[in-house]
């Protein structure tokens, strides 16, 4: 009797933990299906700039280590050089067009819905953490967050108003997003970083500058050769820029750009550790990604991005770790507008809205998967002062154009533009005088992106203390 006892307590046992293990499988198969979320957003990073992405310098270790877990997209482009439209189309799958965020610290007001909102319709907690006033709760980019933190340095508006503005460095809202994550580490949730650092007037931490730091009126004095001669650009409606900067200066400039990139890669290398540490990475989510691009002294002098659609402006990085993806690397065309169709359809959420991008989910498992065909990008006016109130924008006209795979169109306010990207990828050679049947069939393909194009836009006036800050983060 005893031993039936003993053998009927052992069975027990057996099922119980054998109901245990199923309960934990189930409970982790769960985990995985609704994996945290994180973007990590660099402002005005180029991809030649990071090692992963072929740079002989090494920027971006803990980019590169992400990248080795990671999808990487070789050719990723943003639709405009601005940061409020572009991250507004990286959230919503819109172009500029129909996002109706044209220019910087525009309200993003259109009735789809945004990631975070999708997301914590799901059963996410969110929290948003940006750099700068242009991702303000102004401009609606909070929406769908449950904690977004946007409060920055100061900066006097009108009349010596102190108004909230301007920007932080990274290790100040990385370390925010940190305090919220020890908070809200149970699965799942949806954490947005985003660090403004490459964006000029570069002046990194003296360890992070290559060669040494030199001294800061000098540092001083390039950024103000850079913004001068952008400024002077902007007032000309040149089509080329006119900084000039001696190739001795030129390596400080490029050690300095270099140094805000690795300065904002130490610092999220701290995020990345936590995820780790907590066990949290390996079912996360992660996509690093910038909002455009960066001219650097090419095509005759052109620094800075909003005015530009060259490629150095337009051309960004893209790396997506997919928990369950192998790592690897795709060198079809991508866009930015493609990244939040894709996160949905990766976590099997319906979307109910129309939008522009595609998922890039059907490419990442298949090479042969659809993939996008073209990009519509422009760039266009900022309202002149009040002052010069009646007066046209000093960034008459603007920019706008299209680009497939091998063939890169825009119109500008005095001529237009056409290389052979896949032949000519400095862009070198314009062939709009010589391809004029080429222009005609561009043109049609870019004809419905011309009905609300951000180079056509007739924006209302913005604040005087909106405008402050545009001029002290170097727009105006």
């Amino acid at each position: 009797m005893k031993k039936r006892i003993i053998i009927w307590l052992q069975i027990i046992l057996i099922i119980s933990a054998g109901s245990f293990a199923f309960a934990a499988g189930l409970k982790s198969h769960t985990s995985r299906d609704k994996p945290n979320v994180i973007f990590v957003i660099f402002d005005t990073t180029r991809p030649d700039r990071l090692s992963c992405y072929g740079y002989k310098e090494i920027t971006s270790p803990n980019i590169d280590a992400l990248a080795k877990d990671s999808v990487l997209f070789s050719r990723n482009f943003t639709s405009v050089p601005l940061t409020t439209p572009s991250h507004a189309s990286i959230f919503t799958g819109l172009y500029p067009q129909n996002h109706k965020v044209l220019s910087n610290g525009r309200r993003l007001e259109i009735r789809q819905k945004v990631l975070a909102e999708i997301l914590r319709e799901n059963g996410y907690s969110t929290g948003g953490f940006v750099s700068t006033s242009l991702l303000d709760k102004r401009t609606q980019m909070n929406r769908g967050f449950d904690v977004y933190s946007d409060t920055m340095g100061v900066i006097r508006g009108a009349n010596n108003k102190r108004i909230g503005g301007g920007k932080k460095p990274a290790e100040v809202t990385v370390g925010e997003a940190l305090d919220w994550l020890k908070s809200n580490e149970r699965s799942p949730f949806f954490l947005w970083v985003h660090l403004y650092d490459p964006h000029g007037p570069y002046s990194p931490p003296d360890k992070y500058v290559r060669g040494g730091a030199p001294d800061k009126s000098r540092i001083k004095e390039m950024n103000e050769a850079i913004r001068r001669g952008t400024r002077n650009f902007l007032k000309a409606n040149n089509l080329d820029g006119n900084a000039v900067i001696d190739p001795e200066n030129m390596k400080l400039v490029n050690a300095l750009y270099d140094g805000e990139i690795s300065y904002a890669d130490d610092e999220v290398g701290k995020l990345f550790s936590y995820l780790k540490q907590k066990g949290i990475y390996d079912n996360s989510v992660i996509v690093f990604m910038a909002d455009h691009g960066e001219m650097l002294g090419e095509k005759d002098g052109c620094f800075g991005h909003a005015p530009f659609v060259y490629e150095g402006a337009l051309r960004v990085p893209l790396v997506m770790k997919l928990p369950g993806i192998p790592p690897g690397k795709i060198d079809s065309m991508v866009r930015n507008i493609d990244v939040t169709p894709t996160i949905l359809s990766y976590l099997n959420i319906e979307d109910k809205d129309k939008r522009d991008g595609i998922s890039l989910l059907p490419l990442i498992e298949n090479a042969d998967g659809p993939r996008p065909e073209y990009v519509y990008f422009g760039t266009g006016p900022i309202e002149p002062p009040p002052d010069t109130a009646g007066k046209p924008p000093r960034r008459n006209g603007g920019k706008l154009g299209v680009r497939t795979n091998k063939w890169k169109y825009w119109r500008a306010a005095k001529e237009s533009f056409l290389f052979n990207v896949e032949e000519d990828p400095g862009e070198n050679s314009n062939l709009a005088q010589s391809s004029p049947h080429r222009i005609e069939e561009l043109g049609v393909l870019l004809t419905p992106y011309e009905n609300i194009s951000v180079a056509g836009e007739e924006p209302k006036k913005l604040d005087k203390d909106r405008l402050a800050e545009l001029k002290a983060l170097g727009y105006l």
